[in-house]
């Protein structure tokens, strides 16, 4: 009987403890947001005035924005920022490394450690980069092998995207006329989806991908990956270009049309016996080892990326 009511009496305490430590987590005091933030997106100086000596610090970061959706890394960020004496706090965030497009500048409200303070919502500020520019006029290869044609953008196009603009959207349309007035099919990649597989060469430049065991190895006994998209269309002679899609037309502009490449297919399943044919300024990447790109490895691009002059706002 006494082990029965020590057992309850302990199941009791428990319970109470259980409770007391909700209760305590429930009851955490919620921390005003700082107000008045401002932020120079071509000096990347920002100020803000702090409203509660509750607080314990502050961070201003940047993230970048991609098709509406917030990315869970920032590019940069400024020193940590103690709360201390409520008032104006002013500090720099290097904004030398930004390329273009959209971005959340966010003001974090932190905690002290230790206290039962709940940091607020960070105050958000919309912020566009590459105002006013264009994108790079994309380059194209297209391997015709069989009843397939494979799709490869130009690396040293989708090196500056990376380096100096921002990865957009590239849409393929194909045509069954020279006049490219009958549209036999449509596709949009997203080349931000690359970023996953990039690498960079120690002699500087990025890799996009490649095979040693491709069936068509174009470069000098390599194929390309990650880079190529195939697509299977009955017997005929096509007409293809490409062209990279603004996100937000009224801050950047797309890119030209490419220009157009005609192949030809055959009903027979591919075989390794290839042709290629290229937009009038595809460059083959360099081969140091491993093939590779350089951005701004190839001037003379149509809206040459590295040497616009865009602006940048807030709002």
């Amino acid at each position: 009987m006494k082990k029965k009511l020590f057992g309850t009496l302990l199941l009791a305490a428990m319970l109470l403890v259980c409770l007391a430590t909700a209760a305590f987590a429930e009851e955490k005091t919620p921390l005003t947001p700082p107000t008045d933030f401002a932020f120079n997106t071509e000096t990347g100086e920002f100020s803000f005035t702090t409203t509660d000596d509750n607080a314990g610090y502050y961070f201003v970061r940047v993230y970048p924005v991609v098709g509406g959706e917030e990315a869970a890394e920032y590019v940069a960020s400024s020193r940590r920022i103690n709360a201390g004496k409520l008032g104006e706090k002013k500090g720099k965030v290097d904004v030398s490394t930004i390329g273009w497009g959209t971005y959340h500048i966010k003001l974090i409200t932190f905690a002290a450690s230790g206290t039962n303070y709940q940091a607020p919502a960070p105050v958000i500020i919309n912020a566009y980069y590459g105002v006013g520019g264009v994108l790079e006029k994309p380059e194209m290869m297209v391997i015709a092998d069989g009843n397939t044609a494979e799709f490869i953008v130009d690396w040293y196009s989708i090196s500056d995207y990376y380096e100096y603009q921002f990865m957009p959207n590239v849409t393929f349309n194909v045509y069954s006329d020279e006049a490219c007035t009958a549209l036999v099919m449509t596709d949009t990649i997203d080349l931000n989806d690359l970023r996953a597989t990039m690498d960079t060469h120690p002699a500087g430049g990025y890799i996009w991908g490649y095979s040693t065991t491709s069936n068509h190895p174009y470069l000098n006994g390599m194929g390309f990956a990650n880079t190529v998209w195939p697509y299977v269309l009955p017997a005929g002679t096509y007409y293809a270009t490409v062209q990279a899609i603004s996100d937000n037309e009224a801050v950047i502009a797309s890119s030209k049309v490419s220009d157009v490449v005609a192949f030809t297919l055959t009903d027979a399943e591919p075989s390794g016996e290839y042709t290629a044919v290229k937009t009038t300024l595809w460059q083959d990447p360099g081969v140091m080892g491993v093939p590779t790109a350089k951005p701004g490895g190839a001037p003379g691009r149509v809206d040459e990326a590295a040497i616009q002059t865009t602006t940048s706002y807030a709002e």
